[in-house]
């Protein structure tokens, strides 16, 4: 897989996250749906943050997903989560291969750091199978409210195949 494709996979998978955002009602934005979860707002504060720390990792030579500002803009206003989205659709269009391995740190504990390497085409695939599952939870959250979303929507990119080629041979 190239880092075109990946990047592809990812601007598309937002692209479908920011047509959610542009229909979705804001009482369903912002509202506590579920009580084992944020709202649908958060599930997407997470989402962008994640594509913001990928990107900022790559300038910086380190990426941590975890040391992240939770801006909570990004949960109670669609349009800076749009205008955010949007962002980074461009930036991830005009990646290439340039960054070969990646230095990746992640929260170990208190007062600790877990380090390790890991490379360009590797996040990618993180981030893309990462915000599906994300779509998978905003879906879980507004099943209740009668919000009516695409049959596809938070599904993995591999069931979405599966079940096509489940019914060609049908």
């Amino acid at each position: 897989m190239t880092v075109h494709r990946a990047c592809q996979l990812n601007i598309e998978t937002l692209t479908e996250l920011s047509e959610l955002l542009k229909q979705l009602p804001d009482k369903y934005f912002k509202a506590r749906l579920s009580g084992y979860c944020g709202p649908v707002g958060t599930q997407i504060r997470h989402i962008i943050e994640f594509y913001k720390g990928f990107l900022q990792g790559l300038e910086l030579g380190t990426v941590n997903y975890d040391d992240r500002p939770r801006n909570p803009d990004l949960e109670t206003s669609r349009d800076k989560a749009l205008e955010e989205i949007g962002i980074i659709c461009r930036h991830m269009a005009l990646l290439d291969d340039q960054y070969e391995a990646l230095d990746f740190q992640a929260c170990g504990g208190t007062d600790q750091t877990l380090s390790t390497t890991s490379n360009m085409h590797r996040e990618l695939l993180f981030l893309h199978n990462h915000t599906v599952h994300h779509k998978a939870i905003i879906t879980l959250l507004l099943e209740p409210t009668g919000f009516k979303l695409p049959d596809t929507f938070g599904l993995a990119l591999a069931t979405r195949v599966y079940q096509q080629n489940k019914a060609l041979a049908d």
